[in-house]
């Protein structure tokens, strides 16, 4: 069977690091790097991989319209309640989606993701 690889970027609007910073370390758990000599970038991990957030100008930047029209995203978390309490925190809400088994969210900035239990180990 194929894998996705850890290579998984995201580009954001300068303007949206600080919230997007804080929506990965704190309600999702994640850790932060700054790849050396990177300064417009952070890589945010999750257990077994990361997700690169690539900061650029906002002519640059994807719309919040245009980047939910693009690639979603799937975050596994121990606790998805849990997660979503701690993104409702930082004003992160989910929205409407024909899929009623998960939570759908923007990311500060657009990019959209569902919230998705772990199996249990």
């Amino acid at each position: 069977m194929n894998k996705i690889g850890n290579n998984v970027r995201i580009t954001v609007a300068r303007g949206h690091r600080p919230a997007l910073a804080r929506m990965f370390t704190e309600a999702l758990g994640c850790s932060v790097i700054q790849p050396p000599g990177a300064t417009d970038m952070e890589v945010f991990l999750f257990e077994g991989g990361g997700i690169g957030a690539y900061y650029v100008d906002d002519d640059r930047a994807l719309t919040p319209a245009q980047a939910r029209d693009g690639a979603w995203l799937e975050f596994l978390v121990a606790d998805p309640e849990e997660a979503r309490v701690a993104l409702a925190a930082q004003g992160i809400e989910p929205f409407e989606y024909h899929d009623r088994e998960h939570l759908y969210f923007a990311a500060p900035g657009g990019q959209v993701f569902r919230l998705a239990a772990l199996a249990p180990a």
